[in-house]
């Protein structure tokens, strides 16, 4: 008895991109440009080609790395090595609240 089998179709399970960037990195490239333009910079312009190489690099090495970007940037407060007044005087007393550090 031939056991079942499936073809599988690796363009069907690929990850989207535009032009090789992820959708999100491409806008932010696409954005960029259109914002050069718009301000008359036309000789920052041929930064744009290799922004979009440098994604499409990024792109290729990890798929995932503008979204783990953004999920960074919109945590980076939680990692600060400074103090902030906020948290250290939200402490009880006895635990840290009003030293000088």
């Amino acid at each position: 008895m031939a056991r079942r089998a499936t073809r599988f179709y690796a363009s069907l399970n690929r990850d989207k991109t535009i032009m090789g960037v992820e959708s999100r990195a491409f806008m932010i490239v696409a954005f960029i440009a259109s914002i050069l333009f718009a301000s008359k910079m036309y000789y920052a312009l041929m930064f744009v080609p290799l922004l979009h190489m440098l994604m499409q690099w990024f792109t290729k090495k990890d798929y995932y790395f503008f979204q783990m970007l953004l999920r960074y940037l919109d945590e980076s407060d939680a990692y600060s090595s400074i103090t902030r007044p906020e948290d250290w005087q939200r402490r009880p007393l006895g635990w840290g609240r009003g030293l000088p550090w």
